[in-house]
């Protein structure tokens, strides 16, 4: 009877020993205690506005209005016709974008800088303006260095250097138009009579340094920059007969320059 009673109390001991492996070793390892049906990878998130990064809202620009401050180019001069194409680069990005107005107030010979010769300057344009824009485009510089205007550095403040005109133009924008989207654009290559693009001026730059100036001090002032120096394909064209190297014909404004800058602007616009 002892002996049966002994092993009884041994069978109980084990039996009681076994049960909590036996509950260890089925346990759920996605189990943290909570009564929920759903493991780590049933997990979703949801953004509250249900939006994604892939969500693109399209910009109705049938309200919006342009105006471009610039040179010749902007203008619209064609030195080879003799007189203005008939439809400049700010005509037909307006076209494009579906534009309730523009306005454009190039001039042929403007500089960025203040220069000795009483040219008219891109400064002169814009802080003589009265209008506002929800658009702002600025193309500007190569007559800076075709006049040989200084280049200065990235500190300079004096208009006559093409630095400083582009510090207090970036500047006066930001101050005055700071509800306005406003971008700039770098010069074309050029293949004129006095220069070409890879020449060194007698103010010892080249071209490409106004284009490297400009980039510089837009991303200081946080302005977008389409690269025409580089992206804008001139070449293609500036040694056709109908193109005097310096100033697109029609034909390149409608089918290169102006789309370009059109889908520069759809790319990037932001109120």
């Amino acid at each position: 009877m002892k002996k049966t009673l002994k092993i009884t109390l041994i069978l109980l001991i084990i039996v009681l020993l076994a049960t909590p492996l036996v509950f260890i070793f089925n346990k759920n390892p996605n189990d943290n205690g909570n009564n929920n049906n759903n493991n780590n990878n049933d997990i979703v998130i949801e953004d509250e506005d249900n939006n994604t990064d892939n969500d693109i809202i399209p910009v109705d620009f049938s309200e919006l209005k342009f105006t471009a401050f610039g040179d010749s180019i902007t203008y619209g001069a064609d030195l080879i016709i003799g007189t203005r194409v008939e439809k400049p680069y700010p005509t037909i990005v307006s076209e494009i974008l579906g534009l309730k107005d523009y306005r454009n107030k190039g001039v042929s010979g403007a500089t960025l800088s203040i220069n000795d010769d009483n040219l008219p300057t891109i400064i002169e344009q814009i802080t003589s303006w009265t209008g506002t824009a929800d658009i702002i485009g600025v193309l500007g510089g190569v007559n800076d260095f075709s006049m040989e205007q200084p280049l200065g550095d990235i500190n300079s403040k004096d208009t006559t250097t093409v630095y400083g005109a582009l510090h207090y133009i970036m500047s006066y924008l930001r101050e005055n138009h700071s509800n306005s989207y406003i971008f700039f654009m770098t010069p074309y290559k050029l293949n004129s009579n006095k220069y070409h693009w890879t020449n060194t001026n007698l103010a010892g730059y080249k071209l490409v340094a106004v284009s490297n100036a400009i980039k510089e001090l837009a991303l200081l002032y946080n302005y977008p920059v389409l690269d025409l120096f580089e992206k804008g394909n001139f070449e293609s064209v500036m040694y056709d007969e109908d193109c005097d190297g310096i100033h697109p014909n029609q034909n390149f404004i409608t089918t290169k320059m102006a789309p370009q800058i059109a889908q520069f602007i759809k790319d990037n616009y932001k109120k």
